[in-house]
């Protein structure tokens, strides 16, 4: 496992994401974990990271006894779709 938290704020496949895609694919027991970004705030939600389509994207979520609870994304965290079309995270 790989942890990665930087991100170019763009939400386009890239010869980034290739590489990774083509690592993971050609070592199948390697995975890639990114962090989806924090440019999420004012509703821009599409700037994740990663659109790499073998990494898994992680997003930040809401405090324990905040007023949604845990299981919510926070306000300020990128996610998904990509720009084509996939979920993210």
């Amino acid at each position: 496992v790989h942890s990665a938290s930087w991100g170019s704020g763009g939400n386009s496949y890239s010869y980034r994401d290739l590489d990774y895609d083509r690592f993971q694919h050609q070592h199948d027991d390697f995975l890639v974990v990114f962090a989806a970004g924090n440019g999420g705030r004012n509703n821009r939600k599409h700037t994740s990271g990663s659109v790499a389509k073998n990494n898994l994207n992680v997003c930040a979520s809401t405090n324990k006894g905040s007023r949604m609870g845990e299981l919510y994304a926070a306000a300020f965290s990128s996610m998904g779709p990509s720009a084509d079309g996939r979920i993210k995270p």
